[in-house]
């Protein structure tokens, strides 16, 4: 790269000016453009510069196109284990900048090539007639903006730290200064850059602490007639925005109109789940590069709840949904996971065995019915399967019926191998749903809900092992109400906790609600 882009102020900075020297810049490795630039008027004059921390995906990919520019391979394949990893043994330093390894990171390797088909790699397994050999799907660098999030490096203390002070900022600002562009600098905060310079839209518990600085500012500031102009406009949008909210009114997402247009007149997308709105092409299997994950405990909740007002699935929120949860749309047909590549079947279990509260109760009264006729009734199972859009509005109802209001796990359709829905035939009984990617050796389990009338028979139980085992040599972590029972099922899998968090859902919860807002973090670890 010729030039780049300091990370404070966003300034290019001429490549050819950089006279900093380290074990890590410049840099040998081909492809190798994961570094942060500071600029001299932002460092006290000097230019500094320091290696991103790295995901396993980046790592992997920028081994794979140093390999592949330097090597031939065995049919343009290199494996995984022979090749791969000792590249990266060899570069360790160089790429991790100190960062001590991990007892399996060899495994982590190997999970990120399989878990990437075929958007980043492709494996030899049908040419070479043997697994374990890969090669890159396109052979081109890998851009920074182009990748998952950097997995953090800080301790676990730090996180927290950090955790709890942002929820403890001060809602009110100070006084601001009247000179400059007073409502620039009031918005800018709550639109976190990203690393190709776009903005992520402001959540609504931002929206709210906006409003409040904003009404601030008109108070106790002295702002000339165009200032006072823009901020009274900004008031109103966002009280208006506020109220639609309240009425379960439809707010107008921007993104999400351009998406649909640039749907109808191209064959290019917009992934409005991802923390960046881009266009991109879709592969000939339909597949796509993962969304971008909020690696943030406190902002992963709030994914989901933020999407109540502009869900982009098309599946009417009828009654009959609520009910049975498919209708007409279900399908008992095999499909293919948009996150990973691969075939899944339409069940992944069918239990005749566990008898919940209720079917017994729905048992005996047809055995009641049927007393006096020779036919024995038949006796269906409890169903569990990945989650499918006619799942969506019975599964959203449950969440919002036993969690907060304006829950819409439609985001949870980009990765279904991390979901279970369970049913009754086509009753939505329990659902559980996992983040795969809160960091490069980490998994979140967002949502596990029950109904109350189908507890106690062992179907959450199995719905968390199953997550469990969709993410092998991963960490899982959750939180868990301080109030409620399923604490004891978390310690009976193997869940350690390690932080008690004060008013963990505070932001969820309605102020009328009387939930416990506290929270236990568990972890389980591999």
């Amino acid at each position: 790269m010729d030039s780049w882009k300091c990370v404070r102020c966003n300034d290019a900075i001429d490549a050819g000016t950089i006279s900093t020297k380290s074990d890590y810049w410049p840099s040998p490795l081909l492809g190798d453009f994961f570094f942060d630039f500071t600029c001299p008027q932002c460092n006290n004059g000097r230019t500094n510069v320091q290696r991103s921390l790295l995901s396993w995906i980046q790592v992997t990919h920028l081994a794979l196109y140093n390999l592949t520019m330097t090597s031939d391979g065995t049919g343009g394949y290199f494996h995984w284990r022979e090749d791969i990893c000792k590249f990266v043994d060899d570069n360790w330093e160089r790429l991790f900048a100190g960062r001590a390894k991990p007892s399996r990171w060899t495994n982590l390797i190997k999970s990120t090539l399989s878990t990437n088909i075929p958007a980043l790699f492709l494996s030899g397994a049908k040419e070479l007639g043997t697994s374990g050999w890969w090669k890159l799907a396109a052979c081109r660098p890998l851009r920074p903006f182009l990748t998952l999030p950097a997995p953090s490096t800080s301790t676990e203390g730090e996180n927290r730290k950090r955790m709890r002070a942002s929820k403890n900022e001060d809602p009110h600002p100070k006084r601001c200064n009247p000179t400059g562009d007073v409502i620039t600098k009031m918005v800018v905060p709550f639109c976190p850059r990203l690393a190709d310079g776009s903005v992520r839209a402001l959540r609504p518990h931002q929206e709210q602490v906006l409003l409040q600085r904003v009404s601030l500012l008109l108070e106790t500031s002295a702002l000339n007639p165009s200032q006072k102009i823009l901020a009274e406009r900004l008031k109103t949008k966002l009280k208006l925005r506020q109220r639609k909210r309240e009425l379960g009114l439809p707010l107008f997402d921007l993104d999400k109109e351009v998406s649909q247009a640039l749907n109808r007149v191209s064959r290019y997308s917009v992934d409005l789940h991802s923390s960046t709105v881009y266009c991109q092409k879709k592969q000939g299997n339909g597949t796509r590069l993962p969304a971008k994950q909020d690696k943030s405990y406190s902002c992963i909740l709030s994914r989901f709840s933020e999407l109540a007002a502009g869900s982009n699935h098309s599946f009417p929120v009828t009654f009959v949904h609520r009910l049975i949860g498919a209708g007409d749309l279900a399908a008992c047909e095999e499909f293919i996971s948009p996150y990973t590549g691969r075939r899944h079947k339409p069940f992944i279990l069918h239990d005749y065995e566990s008898k919940p509260l209720r079917l017994r109760l729905l048992e005996e009264i047809v055995t009641y019915k049927n007393k006096d006729k020779s036919v024995t009734p038949f006796k269906f199972p409890i169903d569990y399967c990945y989650v499918r859009p006619w799942h969506i509005p019975a599964v959203n109802s449950l969440c919002r019926e036993f969690f907060w209001p304006g829950i819409d796990l439609s985001e949870c359709l980009q990765y279904p191998d991390f979901s279970v829905v369970v049913q009754y035939r086509k009753l939505v009984i329990g659902c559980a749903f996992m983040t795969p990617d809160v960091q490069y050796d980490e998994a979140y389990i967002s949502f596990v809900v029950v109904h109350p009338d189908w507890r106690g028979a062992g179907i959450g139980t199995f719905m968390i092992y199953h997550l469990i085992q969709t993410c092998r040599g991963k960490d899982v972590t959750l939180h868990v109400s301080a109030a409620n029972p399923a604490m004891i099922m978390y310690q009976k899998l193997g869940f350690k906790a390690e932080e008690f968090v004060i008013d963990f859902y505070e932001r969820y919860f309605p102020a009328s609600s009387r939930e416990c807002r506290h929270a236990f973090f568990l972890r389980l670890r591999r």
